[in-house]
């Protein structure tokens, strides 16, 4: 027993020189989030959440609905996508994650 030990460790060293150096793909890039907040809800209710979101690694960006959301849905769905747009133009990315509360959700949805 003690004959095959040193053996197969050699055969098993060969066989990971063979393949080369080990190689950790870079980190995937992560989109911008944007948090919208419901119906009557203000600005500063998403900064716990935008904070935990920030200290994990991600770049943040928060927005009430337009009169709290009281107004006409398709007017809050036209101010999400252009704050989108602005994250956008702002950061590069191609894309921005949505993170929605509430009616804030709805908006998000038909964007």
């Amino acid at each position: 027993m003690r004959r095959r030990m040193p053996v197969v460790l050699v055969v098993l060293a060969l066989g990971v020189a063979a393949c080369g150096p080990i190689i950790t793909p870079p980190p995937p890039s992560r989109n911008p989030v944007l948090i919208t907040a419901g119906l009557l809800s203000p600005e500063f209710a998403l900064d716990p959440l935008a904070a935990r979101l920030r200290a994990d690694g991600w770049t943040v960006y928060t927005m009430a609905l337009p009169n709290l959301g009281t107004g006409d849905i398709a007017q809050s769905a036209t101010a999400v996508r252009t704050r989108v747009d602005q994250i956008r133009a702002a950061t590069g990315a191609a894309k921005v994650d949505l993170v929605g509360h509430s009616e804030g959700g709805l908006a998000t949805v038909i964007t």
